[in-house]
């Protein structure tokens, strides 16, 4: 089915008579993020005393990646820096929600991660060292569980999920813009419309809409249209190529 006859989040087709928040309030099941975004206190509570009282992420959360790259020397302004595991020559390491990503060579991770490779530690000695530097008072003095060590497993495979998520969503802002752009100028042009042109300029409100959203706070929208990424990059290698 198009990206045309399939209802995608926030789309007002030509001639419908709805809004984009009129259609995306039902259209699409909402995935559930109490879990994800509750407190981590929250998210322990009936488990068992070992994963409540996990090292990791007792570490990670009290120390944020670019709050551990200021205290190792790195640099950074406005929540970026010049990437410290390749020769970047422009800032490309972004810091957010306590998180490092680097959009030219791929690093990533939490204040573990970053420290551990900065470092050449294994996460355990990383925590070791974090502990140490930031005063954490984190009781060390025993080796992790093997239960511990499973959670610390699966906190960084979910990591690298919401990198990937992450990738994809400012691939597909930067996609719209640029087919919002091609029916902006096209408006503005004086002249025919190519049928690229004429597509784009059909679709600049619901292009505007969909950018917005994923550029702003709101992560259950941002999945909602995550989950058409492919029609919609359909629609835009349409207008773009």
């Amino acid at each position: 089915m198009s990206v045309n006859q399939k209802a995608v989040p926030g789309a007002a087709t030509p001639g419908n008579g709805q809004t984009g928040n009129e259609q995306s309030s039902h259209l699409l099941p909402r995935m559930d993020y109490n879990t994800r975004h509750r407190p981590r206190q929250e998210q322990n509570m009936g488990r068992s005393p070992s994963l409540a009282f996990n090292l990791f992420a007792r570490c990670h959360e009290a120390v944020s990646a670019e709050e551990a790259a200021r205290r190792y020397g790195i640099d950074t302004e406005r929540g970026m820096a010049h990437c410290v595991y390749h020769d970047d020559r422009h800032p490309s390491m972004a810091f957010r929600n306590g998180r490092f990503n680097c959009w030219a060579c791929g690093a990533h991770g939490d204040s573990i991660d970053l420290t551990a490779k900065l470092f050449h530690l294994t996460p355990i000695d990383a925590v070791r060292k974090l502990n140490d530097d930031f005063d954490l008072g984190l009781p060390l003095d025993r080796s992790p569980s093997d239960e511990e060590l499973a959670h610390e497993a699966l906190r960084r495979l979910e990591a690298d999920h919401r990198r990937q998520a992450e990738a994809m969503r400012v691939s597909l802002i930067r996609n719209l813009n640029a087919a919002y752009r091609v029916g902006h100028f096209a408006l503005i042009s004086g002249r025919p419309w190519t049928g690229q042109e004429a597509l784009a300029v059909k679709w600049m409100s619901a292009l505007e809409y969909w950018s917005n959203l994923l550029d702003g706070p709101d992560k259950t929208a941002q999945k909602d249209i995550l989950d058409h990424m492919e029609e919609l990059s359909k629609l835009c290698i349409k207008i773009l190529k």
